[in-house]
C-alpha cells in the first residue's frame, strides 16, 4: 500500500488555521518525502485557488522550498472557481498556480473541470497531473510517488505527435 497525503490550507478559518496548515503540511513533507522510501508521501494541501490570498501562496510557495515534493491543489472544479480567482488575483487559476511554481511532475491539480484547452496544455507540459490519472495502469512514477503522464514527452521540446487529453467527469456523475 502506498499513500501520498496532504493537510488541506486555506484562509477560510482565519490566519491561525492558515499557519498552523503551513507547519503541518511543512513538517509532514520534512518527515516522509526524504530518503529512498516511497510507500508514504507528503504533497503540499491547497483548497481551490479562490480561498487563498495573494498573500497566502506567496507564503506556501516560499515555505514549501525548503522540502521536497509537490502540491495538491482543487482547480477550477466549480463554474465559479475562475471568475472568483480572477477577482482576488486578476488570473486564471492556473497562471496563478504556475507563476509561482506551483504545477509539475510532483504536484496533482485535482478536478480541472473548468480549464481552457490552453491551460491543459500548461499542465501537460509541465507534467502536472489530473486527479483521475493517478490510478492509471502501468503510469510511470515520479519521486513523489505519483504516476506522471507523458512520462517520455520533452517539456522543451513537444512533438507535433504529442497528444494532450483531457479527462472530464463521466455523465452520469453526481453532484451533492
Amino acid at each position: 500500500v502506498r499513500a501520498c497525503l496532504c493537510y488541506e490550507t486555506s484562509d477560510r478559518d482565519g490566519p491561525g488555521a492558515f499557519a498552523e496548515g503551513v507547519a503541518e503540511n511543512v513538517a509532514f513533507m520534512r518527515a516522509h518525502n526524504a530518503g529512498d522510501q516511497h510507500r508514504l508521501r507528503g504533497l503540499f494541501g491547497m483548497h481551490a485557488s479562490f480561498t487563498l490570498s495573494e498573500a497566502s501562496l506567496d507564503t506556501i510557495s516560499t515555505e514549501a522550498v525548503s522540502v521536497p515534493g509537490g502540491y495538491h491543489v482543487h482547480v477550477a472544479e466549480g463554474p465559479a472557481d475562475q471568475p472568483r480567482t480572477v477577482a482576488v488575483s486578476g488570473r486564471r487559476v492556473v497562471d496563478r498556480l504556475a507563476i509561482r511554481g506551483m504545477v509539475g511532475p510532483d504536484s496533482i491539480a485535482a478536478h480541472c473541470v473548468h480549464v481552457t484547452p490552453v491551460e491543459v496544455e500548461v499542465l501537460a507540459q509541465r507534467y502536472t497531473l489530473n486527479d483521475d490519472e493517478r490510478a492509471r495502469p502501468g503510469a510511470s512514477r515520479t519521486r513523489s510517488g505519483t504516476s506522471r503522464r507523458h512520462a517520455a514527452r520533452s517539456i522543451s521540446r513537444p512533438t507535433s505527435k504529442t497528444k494532450i487529453t483531457r479527462q472530464t467527469a463521466p455523465s452520469s456523475r453526481r453532484e451533492g
